[in-house]
């Protein structure tokens, strides 16, 4: 058996008069590929696999998202599918997507002192929460006009899922 450095580290090489002797239980490195065979395929790559289609919209079970009943849950699903068709921007994406709820210290934290426990699962009003956010940060926020036209886009977007949906036959 003969040693080869590798990157640092040492590989052991068995010498094909060596492959024919080892028995294939027990631990020692046997190499996989047989003598005299080339380790490059000559064959092209198999590309069978269809090219995926570009995303153009966000859809749920039913292609329809009630952001006025979502659990936090959903919430986070939906803005992680935001932010990667292009319609949100990260910053967008991280206000959106962090939800209190889902943090496992919630309880020791911000439900020790609001008197609630967490419940990742109970749907909300996503809608009123934001525009009651946009309302404190218009109020309080004015220095930060970023926070405030970020809460704003992401307002907009929530709205676009509020409207009433008319199918037409």
């Amino acid at each position: 058996m003969r040693m080869e450095p590798t990157f640092g580290l040492m590989k052991s090489a068995r010498l094909p008069q060596e492959t024919q002797k080892a028995s294939v239980t027990g631990n020692s490195l046997v190499p996989l590929r047989e003598p005299g065979r080339d380790l490059v395929s000559t064959e092209p790559p198999r590309r069978d696999m269809p090219a995926a289609e570009p995303a153009t919209e966000v859809r749920s079970r039913g292609g329809f998202v009630n952001v006025r009943k979502m659990s936090p849950r959903q919430m986070a699903d939906l803005a992680i599918k935001l932010h990667g068709q292009g319609v949100l921007s990260y910053e967008e994406y991280s206000m959106l997507a962090y939800q209190p709820e889902m943090d496992p210290r919630y309880d020791d934290t911000i439900g020790a002192l609001t008197g609630e426990e967490a419940d990742p699962d109970r749907p909300r009003d996503f809608l009123k929460d934001w525009e009651d956010r946009l309302s404190f940060e218009r109020r309080y926020g004015a220095g930060n006009s970023g926070e405030v036209r970020r809460t704003e886009k992401v307002l907009a977007v929530l709205h676009r899922f509020d409207r009433p949906l008319f199918l037409t036959t």
